[in-house]
């Protein structure tokens, strides 16, 4: 069986040290200042406290199924991000993080305001979002590199910064060792998704099939083999100008990338490039840490 490569637990834990709280404490106080309390959020308590969430943005589901997945499967993390309630009871911040506990039927410790002047809701979320080459102090090439692989053949990532970080960690070998086999970066050729298909690929084939793919693909001369003509055909399609951008093209540079890798790989040569029909290259689920 496979997966994306989110759904396992993880081995580490950062529970703190927390005051837990048998019943919520009240929401509103009537002329009572701003005050904080870190709170294990049951998933009761966080049922409780969305039938106050009456003027917030719609519910992202994706969005909440990642959260989710974090809290059920350990890799939460306390941080003070709070979840806030107006001077009126109204939830201003904190509707996804308190879906997901109920989603993820398991509670959660989180930092949370209470008191808040309503005006506070024009400047909730307006920071800039840190990307995972900020977070692991990479280049952007690798954390491209790294979300490249993670989406494999699919759209958009739905995944929280922590499954991201997780994933990187996890192959950051493999992603180091394709990397290297490209000394100089040339446009169509090294981008984030063909180099990902390749990354995936080195999970399933020989490490020295991989360079020398790379070879051949980096520098337009073949070894010899009759193989070779599938990387230079490969090589002549990434090299044409995009007739359009976005997901579907980079969708389809991964995918005609997995299905040349894969016939080299088998020592067959495609006279025509064409992308594959299902990702040939899934990420391998997980060894569970139970």
């Amino acid at each position: 069986m496979t997966s994306n490569g989110l759904n396992h637990k993880t081995t580490q834990h950062h529970a703190p040290i927390i005051p837990t709280f048998a019943v919520p404490p009240p929401v509103v106080t009537q002329g009572a200042q701003p005050r904080c309390e870190i709170i294990l959020v049951t998933p009761a308590m966080a049922e409780e406290w969305l039938k106050s969430n009456t003027m917030n943005r719609r519910i992202r589901k994706n969005h909440v199924r990642a959260l989710a997945r974090d809290i059920a499967e350990g890799r939460y993390m306390f941080n003070p991000q709070p979840v806030s309630f107006g001077t009126d009871g109204s939830l201003l911040d904190g509707q996804h993080r308190l879906t997901a506990i109920v989603k993820a039927g398991v509670p959660a410790p989180m930092a949370v305001w209470f008191n808040i002047a309503l005006d506070t809701r024009r400047v909730m979320d307006t920071g800039k979002v840190r990307s995972l080459a900020d977070v692991e102090n990479l280049n952007n090439q690798r954390a491209a590199l790294a979300v490249s692989m993670l989406r494999g053949a699919g759209g958009a990532v739905e995944a929280t910064m922590a499954e991201r970080v997780s994933f990187y960690r996890r192959f950051s070998t493999e992603i180091e060792f394709v990397l290297g086999q490209f000394t100089t970066l040339r446009r169509g050729i090294t981008q984030s998704s063909v180099l990902a298909a390749i990354c995936r690929g080195s999970l399933y084939i020989k490490r020295d099939d991989i360079e020398r793919f790379c070879r051949v693909l980096a520098t337009g001369m073949p070894t010899g083999e009759e193989r070779d003509a599938t990387v230079i055909r490969l090589r002549d399609r990434l090299l044409q100008p995009r007739r359009s951008g976005g997901s579907a093209a980079t969708s389809e540079s991964y995918s005609i990338t997995a299905n040349a890798l894969r016939a080299y790989a088998d020592g067959r040569a495609l006279y025509r490039i064409f992308a594959a029909s299902t990702d040939l290259f899934p990420i391998p689920k997980a060894a569970s840490s139970e």
